[in-house]
């Protein structure tokens, strides 16, 4: 990841964990908010209209960054941004990344225990290419279930 994207990224965390729950979690008096978040590989420390998603949870070898969001409601969101992917040559410590434009779409949302709500499917469209990557949370497929 680019020095500048790490930087960014822990200043996010850092913001977010000191507002999570004001902005993402239940409300003083217990209901939860109408506004979903979403976390990727920060699953712990979700956020609405984060400006860099990291997919690649064990390396940070694939994430989105410089993400602009057209639209963000209580069931899907949509955006555009770039996607990094590491090449991993000569090896994934010294590979270059990869950079592709691409659309953003945030969907299939579940309320967690903690009466959170969390989009659970990213699907990122390469805007020069056409190819769609689709990811879900392991808990995509519950009804309810206990977000971290």
């Amino acid at each position: 990841m680019r020095p500048s994207h790490i930087r960014r990224a822990a200043g996010v965390a850092t913001s977010v964990a000191a507002v999570l729950a004001y902005a993402v979690g239940a409300d003083a008096s217990g209901s939860r908010t109408s506004q979903p978040a979403f976390g990727g590989c920060s699953a712990a420390a979700p956020a609405i209209r984060p400006d860099v998603i990291i997919t690649g949870c064990g390396d940070g070898g694939q994430y989105f960054a410089d993400i602009s969001w057209s639209s963000w409601t209580a069931s899907s969101a949509a955006g555009k941004g770039t996607e990094f992917v590491n090449l991993c040559k000569p090896n994934c410590a010294a590979g270059r990344f990869l950079r592709n434009a691409v659309s953003l779409r945030l969907a299939r949302v579940r309320v967690c225990s903690n009466r959170r709500l969390e989009f659970t499917r990213l699907v990122a469209r390469e805007l020069e290419t056409g190819k769609v990557m689709t990811l879900e949370s392991p808990w995509a497929s519950l009804d309810s279930v206990t977000c971290p």
